[in-house]
């Protein structure tokens, strides 16, 4: 792969931060040590859930509903010096939702939704004190999720196939790095060995530096590199910071903007996004918080430009935060949201969110939960397919109880109401949505 440049990007990193880690360790090198610790843990998720009015038209063929079930079984092994190994096998199904046979068995639809979630080796102390090195496939989860983030909602999620380092100073620094194999142009296709898959060689890799300034108080400044080696389809550079602060009660606030920069299908890529969100929690007889929440993320104000100015949502979990509906991404948007959550006891949550989206640029596209604009887009196109001007897309309510049985159990359920903007009504779009799930969670 044509990767020198990234290579020595982080060779260069990585010889700045050892200056400042001492000496390498003259330990004698250890002989191969047996685990001293095995553990086996297992996750099963099975949730139901419905949709109607889907692309705001009424009608049986726009809704749908289906109980989703995620298992998981990981292997972890530490030996005597600390390395760690891990594995995770995932299965992910919808009930039904393969073909059977007469006896109900498919194997071969049962082989194709089960896949390693996590298969990596943790370093401790590589060398040199205070900082670590896990090579494999591995979850990565930085700030609140919306540019970096496991995507556990769905019934998948996401890894990354991934070399990563992390320097610790004391209590008030993390240095985390890492480089990442989104696809590989050169690697056989697994369903026809005897083809490439013909694909750009596609690199994610970062810097995502943490300070503290204090227990409840912290800075987050991070770069991320998303890069299309053979090609200019993806050179996505992009900045930002998280300053953020989280008490028990009063006061909190978190406040995260990034800029892009580079090429994206050929175009100069010149986005921007930001949010800005605020609570007070308190206690009056049960604890509660009332919060609110606004957001950006910048729109193409023309298609005839050398410009993409759609910001990028890169590999966020957009679940966390615009809606529990899932119908829109970080991308050409303005919205914002007031809630309030209640602890009726210490393990029994209620919260209610109001929401509402815009477009920021109406010469661009509505862009959906995961980036993409077909499905999303005709929400708001006429039946003649004329994608309407307006500028509102959508109200969304969402009520949320959560109930946490013990460290080992969990259940929540869900229910939202999305009612038409001025978009949809100006397609002629003749129903609103709904949305609910029930889950039920498990570890041992």
């Amino acid at each position: 792969m044509k990767t020198n440049k990234i290579t020595g990007f982080f060779v260069s990193l990585l010889l700045i931060n050892l200056e400042t880690m001492g000496a390498v360790s003259t330990q004698p090198q250890e002989s191969y040590q047996p685990a001293k610790d095995f553990q086996i843990n297992g996750y099963l998720r099975i949730r139901p859930e419905g949709r109607t009015g889907l692309n705001f038209d009424g009608g049986r063929a726009n809704s749908a509903d289906f109980v989703g079930q995620k298992l998981q079984i990981s292997f972890t092994k530490e030996t005597e010096s600390g390395m760690i190994f891990k594995a995770t096998l995932q299965d992910a199904r919808i009930w039904g939702g393969q073909t059977n046979s007469a006896i109900a068995l498919d194997t071969g639809a049962e082989q194709a939704s089960t896949d390693v979630r996590e298969a990596y080796l943790m370093i401790p102390d590589a060398g040199f004190e205070n900082f670590d090195v896990k090579l494999g496939r591995q979850i990565f989860n930085y700030g609140d999720q919306r540019l970096v983030g496991s995507l556990d909602w769905t019934n998948i999620g996401r890894s990354f196939d991934a070399a990563w380092f992390s320097h610790k100073v004391e209590n008030t620094n993390i240095l985390d790095g890492w480089i990442s194999v989104i696809s590989e142009g050169n690697a056989k296709d697994i369903v026809n060995a005897s083809q490439n898959q013909n694909k750009s060689d596609l690199i994610f890799y970062g810097i995502y530096d943490q300070l503290s300034l204090g227990q409840i108080t912290g800075l987050d400044l991070y770069y991320l590199g998303k890069l299309s080696v053979d090609d200019n389809s993806q050179k996505i550079h992009t900045g930002g910071l998280r300053f953020w602060h989280r008490p028990e009660t009063g006061l909190d606030f978190t406040l995260e903007t990034a800029a892009q920069t580079g090429k994206l299908n050929g175009l100069n890529l010149q986005s921007y996004a930001g949010t800005v969100q605020t609570g007070f929690s308190f206690v009056a007889g049960m604890k509660m918080r009332l919060g609110v929440e606004t957001n950006y993320a910048s729109g193409d104000e023309s298609n005839t430009d050398n410009k993409a100015q759609t910001f990028q949502n890169l590999f966020h979990t957009n679940h966390i935060h615009y809606g529990q509906a899932d119908l829109i991404s970080w991308q050409n948007m303005m919205g914002a949201n007031l809630s309030y959550k209640i602890w009726i006891l210490k393990n029994l949550t209620v919260t209610t969110t109001g929401h509402s989206y815009w477009r920021a640029q109406t010469s661009d596209s509505w862009y959906f939960v995961a980036g993409g604009t077909a499905t999303s887009d005709a929400y708001i196109t006429s039946a003649a397919g004329n994608r309407s001007g307006k500028r509102h897309l959508f109200y969304e309510g969402d009520l949320t109880i959560s109930y946490k049985h013990s460290a080992n159990l969990n259940f929540q359920a869900g229910l939202s109401y999305i009612a038409r903007g001025d978009a949809a009504l100006d397609a002629g779009k003749s129903t609103d949505a709904s949305f609910f799930y029930f889950f039920t969670e498990g570890r041992i």
